[in-house]
């Protein structure tokens, strides 16, 4: 025989506890265990904070609220807290558990380092982290009222977590090669390819000076070859990395090229450091030597070359060549 009880009970839409503070910089104990996990503390109304002293078994830890509210992560459960609220009397604060807490460590494993087109044999799950070639710098021209060269693209950097079942097809992306006349481009680096799960771009060529060329440019992060500016050179951008417990450092493109030594005695370095250095920009035209400098090869993997200085009568500097692509790829974690 079936059995119904009425009336029908419902479940509780309670989801956190609350406190009604009588007065302000008095400490009140409350009596509740608060589990280990992440909270919003709130005080009504919100023109009042409350501070939370949180007895755990490894010590007290607090948190004060701002503007009436913090989130907050209690990493060990409490046996009870104190409140103290700065103002008002009556003021209501509700402590509502929104989530529990979760373990979780940096990733770490084995990192093999792939400088050349092949096959990777590992399989499971890895951590790919690619980075394109770098583009060459272009050379400076020959004439005083024009520029010197510019600084090549950094390669782009692709990182993902993928997994794999085979063998892997890997390219590495060539370098790209300096100009050595003042109206054509600096070369671009090559594609770096991990099957067909990772792409990262290789940066592009620096433009040509006599053409009012800009620095080369990496897909989706602007230009990072430094452009030759007035009387000076200026410093490429830096390519961002995003996984640093991958592969620590960034690379960046090549410096651009001097106009004259009287404005720039030494030459300008290109960015990046711990994956890729751009090349350093040519020092301008020298009127007491006579002489102009090449743009600085780019060292690493990725970075852009450096742009030729300025001539004056005589050919400007070389551009510098980028430097090749990379693949790093992590597994065993």
């Amino acid at each position: 025989m079936a059995t119904t009880l009425f009336p029908i009970p419902t479940s509780s839409a309670v989801t956190g506890v609350s406190y009604s503070v009588p007065t302000a910089l008095k400490q009140y104990k409350l009596s509740n265990t608060f589990s280990a996990g992440i909270y919003t503390i709130s005080c009504s109304p919100t023109s009042s904070d409350v501070t939370v002293e949180f007895v755990t078994s490894s010590g007290v830890v607090s948190t004060t609220t701002i503007s009436g509210t913090i989130t907050y992560n209690l990493s060990l459960d409490s046996s009870d807290a104190t409140i103290t609220v700065n103002t008002g009397s009556g003021v209501v604060v509700t402590f509502n558990k929104v989530a529990n807490s979760i373990t979780g460590a940096e990733v770490s494993g084995t990192l093999d380092t792939i400088t050349s087109t092949g096959t990777y044999n590992q399989t499971g799950k890895l951590y790919v982290f690619a980075v394109g070639g770098g583009g060459g710098g272009s050379a400076g021209d020959v004439a005083y009222y024009l520029s010197g060269g510019n600084g090549g693209g950094a390669g782009q950097v692709t990182a993902a977590l993928v997994y794999v079942n085979n063998a892997t097809s890997v390219t590495i992306g060539n370098a790209g090669n300096g100009s050595t006349n003042f109206s054509v481009d600096g070369n671009a680096g090559g594609t770096t390819t991990f099957g067909n799960l990772v792409t990262a771009l290789g940066g592009n060529g620096g433009g040509a000076a006599r053409n009012s060329g800009a620095g080369g440019s990496t897909s989706g992060v602007g230009t990072t070859g430094g452009q030759q500016v007035s009387n000076w050179n200026n410093l490429s951008n830096i390519v961002p990395n995003n996984r640093v417990s991958i592969k620590s450092g960034n690379n960046g493109g090549g410096g651009g090229g001097g106009k004259a030594s009287a404005y720039n005695p030494n030459n300008q370095y290109g960015s990046g450091s711990g994956i890729g250095t751009g090349g350093a920009g040519g020092r301008g035209y020298d009127d007491a030597n006579n002489t102009t400098g090449n743009g600085g090869n780019a060292t690493g993997y990725g970075g852009g070359g450096g742009g030729g200085g300025l001539g004056y009568g005589i050919a400007g500097g070389n551009g510098g060549a980028g430097s090749p692509g990379v693949v790093y790829v992590l597994r065993g974690f």
